[in-house]
């Protein structure tokens, strides 16, 4: 299975680096990871910063924008890396001036499955960067997460007007405030969420995102699915849940399906398993204060499976 990947973008010196340095050194829940950092020039002085930290793997392309120019040298680091390290995810650091949506259909016209978009935003200087380049709004616009850093160079005043403004950009978008870069990787990189098909348990929350209120739901259910249903209910997840990852099969497909939702962004992607899963469905729900959410949550997709004699007939067709 090819590992997914994530774009972390953000406006010239918005701090993308350091984010991503913080993070690293943290362990990004034990994963193996791997890093694609692209920069205009011929010194990558990014890679630099990154390098000794928990990475499997880092390759910086200099020769050219990564959503512009570089094309081709972008997809054969990507088969390099997947073919050395075997990485459980894969994260791209943009150059600053990168425009967000190109990239994103590389990945995607590649068969590569797209995990989320990150921007990174100065608070103190986003509203110069939209008057300087239409870059600054396009790589809001572009994002599953909005990580507004540097919150402590502005007043709570200003802090309020960027929130607004990002709001108004990009609505679909889950924001959060920081300084230096210091976030839990948990969420946007999705370290919080266990893969559904390897064992039943939920992950173990990190105290900070405890602190934070963020929580897990997970849900499993051993009876196919009416697609249309889960589809809608997926649509309609509350805003407070950020992400939703697993494995669901449907009564109108032999193979099933991995999903992977961003804050409201929906993938489905059909694949084939070597080996049967303990329950047909597992879903994990990641987001903020679902305590409250849980039973409702829980009986919308217990909702969504198909009667009984639709699913003894997909059940007779696996034979």
């Amino acid at each position: 299975m090819l590992p997914p990947i994530s774009i972390v973008t953000g406006f010239l010196g918005s701090g993308k680096t350091t984010l991503l340095s913080t993070m690293l050194e943290r362990g990004m829940g034990g994963r193996r990871v791997a890093l694609i950092v692209n920069e205009i020039g011929e010194i990558g002085f990014d890679g630099q910063v990154i390098a000794g930290t928990n990475v499997e793997r880092i390759i910086e392309l200099t020769s050219g924008c990564i959503c512009c120019s570089i094309g081709t040298d972008f997809l054969l680091a990507v088969e390099e890396i997947i073919e050395t390290v075997a990485p459980e995810l894969i994260i791209i650091e943009t150059t600053g001036l990168a425009e967000p949506w190109s990239l994103i259909q590389q990945v995607r016209t590649s068969g590569l499955p797209l995990d989320a978009v990150v921007t990174l935003v100065d608070a103190a200087h986003i509203n110069q960067e939209i008057d300087m380049s239409p870059v600054a709004r396009w790589q809001i616009r572009a994002a599953d997460f909005l990580v507004l850093n540097k919150c402590d160079l502005v007043t709570a005043a200003d802090l309020a007007q960027v929130q607004s403004l990002l709001h108004e950009q990009n609505s679909r978008a889950a924001i959060f405030e920081t300084v230096r870069g210091e976030l839990d990787g948990g969420i946007i990189f999705g370290a919080a969420l266990h893969d559904p098909t390897h064992d039943q348990d939920m992950q173990v929350m990190s105290d900070h995102l405890r602190d934070e209120h963020i929580a897990t739901i997970a849900w499993q259910n051993n009876t196919p699915l009416e697609r249309q249903r889960l589809e809608a209910t997926l649509r309609e997840l509350p805003p407070q849940v950020y992400r939703t990852k697993g494995l669901i099969h449907c009564t109108d497909a032999p193979w099933p399906s991995r999903v992977n939702i961003v804050c409201g962004r929906v993938d489905y992607e059909t694949t084939r398993l070597k080996h049967p899963p303990q329950q047909l469905n597992q879903l994990v729900l990641i987001g903020v204060d679902l305590a409250a959410l849980r039973d409702d949550l829980l009986a919308r997709l217990d909702a969504c499976a198909d009667t009984p004699a639709r699913a003894d007939d997909w059940r007779a067709r696996q034979n």
